[in-house]
């Protein structure tokens, strides 16, 4: 079987510290996914025998050619998808022609991405009353979130003061799950054969406790100071905490995608 090919929508650069880690967001990314072709089939399988991928650069108008894809990823951005920008609004027009006219392809939205989506589904995103969600929070599963994922609850890492307030409109798209300060952490899109078109999550499956570390240290009271002293501690105490960004959301990923 050829490899499934993926098209990742990169939407900013991570900040200095994470490039010097971690690298870019394609590279995030793929090793994301790597570490879940693992963990659902093993140590000593091959990712390039299972999957290709290739990255897009939405902020400078690079897109893919949908017809040589079988799935997109829309990665997270320091952006607000709501902002009037010109990248802003192409990316959602992009998605909502990719849903319309390439029913095929399997669309993951992440953090900003799932924001976008919601965007190009006929919904919206909105600041959150200055909310921030940092580190790893438990989602409450839906009754279908609880189906698809196969478990009652998902600890994912979060880093965001964004949201989407309400579902999009659609008998078709499913909530995933809430907290008590997000009430959409993602929502599912079927196929009329109940496949999954489209998969969103709020929170950053991909990331590690150091990327939100880094994130906090530049962002917190001994950086910007965009995030106040207080939600500092609390982000850096929950950062550490286990989640299943890859175990769990990876794996499921992968699945929809067709990788495994």
């Amino acid at each position: 079987m050829a490899p499934v090919r993926i098209a990742v929508l990169t939407c900013d650069l991570p900040i200095p510290a994470v490039i010097r880690e971690f690298g870019d967001y394609l590279e995030i990314y793929t090793v994301w996914l790597r570490n879940s072709l693992k963990a659902g089939l093993g140590d000593t399988v091959d990712p390039d025998s299972h999957f290709i991928v290739h990255g897009y650069d939405v902020r400078a108008m690079q897109y893919p050619d949908l017809n040589e894809y079988d799935g997109v990823i829309i990665t997270g951005s320091s952006a607000s998808a709501y902002d009037p920008l010109p990248w802003i609004s192409k990316i959602v027009d992009f998605m909502s022609d990719c849903v319309q006219s390439h029913p095929r392809i399997t669309i993951v939205g992440i953090c900003f991405g799932h924001q976008i989506m919601a965007r190009a589904l006929g919904g919206s995103a909105v600041p959150n009353n200055d909310n921030w969600e940092l580190g790893v929070y438990e989602v409450p599963l839906s009754k279908f979130g609880q189906e698809f994922f196969g478990v009652p609850t998902l600890n994912i890492q979060q880093v965001h003061r964004d949201h989407v307030p309400q579902l999009p409109p659609g008998s078709n798209i499913k909530l995933l799950g809430s907290t008590c300060l997000t009430p959409i952490q993602g929502f599912v899109l079927s196929r009329p054969d109940s496949s999954t078109q489209i998969l969103t999550l709020q929170g950053h499956p991909e990331i590690n406790s150091r990327i939100v570390q880094h994130i906090v240290d530049a962002r917190g009271p001994n950086g910007s100071g965009v995030i106040n002293a207080s939600t500092s501690r609390t982000a850096l105490e929950k950062a550490t905490r286990l989640h299943d960004g890859v175990e769990i959301i990876g794996v499921k990923v992968l699945a929809i995608l067709g990788v495994i």
